[in-house]
């Protein structure tokens, strides 16, 4: 028979054979769940509603989130443990770990790669130009240490401007050729 017509009776879910779904609170579900699209509610008293999963969750298209009539922050939590977590303003946070990446990082013209606490140090380029802002402290730019590798500032590639070597000589260039050294 056909399941389109669903309705909430008691807290659990009628439809042609009840022993098919889970009460609405307190039920597990084992196996596959195959739907359009699922909604899950905020209880009436103002409760919190909650998915947890014991192994895998995969997914295909988009998982959607709205909150809206009581702004919250969205958290992805392992072990009790808040891996990632997304504010009602769209901030994302990573408080106990690494984000890594295995491709780019794309920011839009005026997008800032921000740094330190008090945005102690910015990079971004704002449509023209491509800036790296330092607002505490010195900028240091340096190599990792003795014969490891030189410092080089490049007016374009392949041209020297500036070579400086650990341990050893500044040289500057112009025009590609050596001036001082």
């Amino acid at each position: 028979g056909s399941k389109s017509s669903v309705t909430q009776v008691d807290g659990y879910t009628e439809a042609e054979a009840d022993a098919e779904f889970v009460a609405k609170t307190g039920g597990t579900m084992t196996g596959n769940l195959t739907a359009p699209q699922v909604e899950i509610g905020n209880g009436s008293a103002g409760g919190t509603s909650q998915i947890l999963f014991s192994d895998n969750v995969s997914a295909r298209g988009k998982i959607l989130y709205d909150h809206s009539s009581n702004p919250e922050t969205l958290l992805l939590q392992t072990t009790g443990t808040t891996a990632i977590s997304v504010d009602n303003s769209q901030n994302v946070s990573i408080p106990n770990g690494n984000l890594l990446l295995s491709g780019n990082a794309t920011f839009a013209d005026n997008g800032k790669a921000v740094f330190g606490a008090g945005s102690d140090l910015q990079i971004y380029h704002d449509g023209t130009n491509s800036l790296l802002v330092n607002g505490a402290g010195d900028l240091e730019i340096r190599g990792a240490g003795a014969g490891v590798g030189n410092v080089l500032l490049r007016p374009k590639s392949g041209e020297n401007g500036i070579i400086i070597k650990p341990d050893d000589a500044v040289l500057l260039y112009h025009n590609n050729s050596k001036k001082f050294e």
